[in-house]
């Protein structure tokens, strides 16, 4: 059984993709990639010359929960909060701006290839809807 196990951890190690992003009202395409971890993703992206980068975790469990209080209140209506399926990510920007994320997985253990589609909300306010 533990051979199984670490079996499936190296296979979800070895998973990485892309997420189309498109930014609300101007219908500006932003690419995410991802890097299917055990326990999280490695998410990042690409906007105005600014790069991203951050770990996914259980909704509910983010470094900066208020960060995503009221988010996506809209987009998941009618959702269950820190369902099984979801997780937040706070990517930070390597020119100081941030990513404010909620992802709702098509798979509720958050398996990433199987598809999904979220929202980020960037520093600036301008929001980004992304499926993948």
């Amino acid at each position: 059984m533990g051979r199984r196990i670490a079996a499936a951890a190296l296979l979800l190690a070895g998973c990485s993709g892309t997420m189309q992003g498109v930014t609300r009202g101007t219908e500006a395409p932003v690419q995410f990639s991802y890097v299917q971890g055990p326990e999280s993703d490695r998410l990042a992206a690409v906007i105005d010359g600014e790069r991203f980068g951050g770990r996914t975790e259980p909704a509910g469990a983010a470094a900066d929960p208020a960060a995503l209080d009221g988010l996506l209140s809209s987009f998941f209506l009618g959702m269950d909060s820190g369902a099984a399926g979801e997780a937040g990510a706070i990517m930070r920007g390597d020119r100081g701006s941030s990513l404010d994320c909620l992802l709702h997985y098509a798979d509720g253990t958050r398996y990433t290839p199987s598809g999904g589609t979220g929202l980020c909300r960037h520093s600036d306010g301008r929001l980004i809807d992304i499926a993948w």
